[in-house]
């Protein structure tokens, strides 16, 4: 997979920050899609967006938390494959998956508050 992250540091992943609460992408959230965009046209590659939410919804009842951060993430990785695709990004090639409040290995919590306001882009 080829480095896609910041300059000189070999990462293979991009991060789309959200607001919390949000799923609305800003002009600093749409250039980093475009810049998966362009090393997708470079690579043509497989792309695939992990979607994240923060584990602040911490007054509701368990199942409507799970749901609430389960349906906010997938909202985010929703809107970042929409711009991906908008840019000309082939939708057979994206792959959305949504975490909520979980890593993608599915531990609870082990995302940071910080990154849980994110989706993630792969090149694979």
């Amino acid at each position: 997979m080829p480095a896609i992250g910041a300059p000189g540091t070999g990462d293979k992943r991009l991060e789309v920050k959200f607001a919390s609460g949000s799923a609305t992408l800003d002009d600093a959230a749409r250039g980093t899609i475009r810049k998966a965009a362009e090393a997708y046209r470079n690579n043509g590659q497989r792309i695939r967006i992990v979607g994240h939410a923060a584990s602040g919804t911490t007054d509701r009842a368990a199942d409507d938390h799970m749901l609430a951060n389960f349906e906010m993430s997938l909202k985010r990785a929703t809107a970042v494959s929409d711009e991906l695709m908008r840019l000309g990004v082939d939708p057979s090639v994206i792959v959305v998956e949504a975490v909520g409040d979980r890593s993608t290995d599915g531990t609870p919590g082990a995302v940071s508050e910080v990154r849980s306001h994110s989706a993630d882009i792969y090149l694979e």
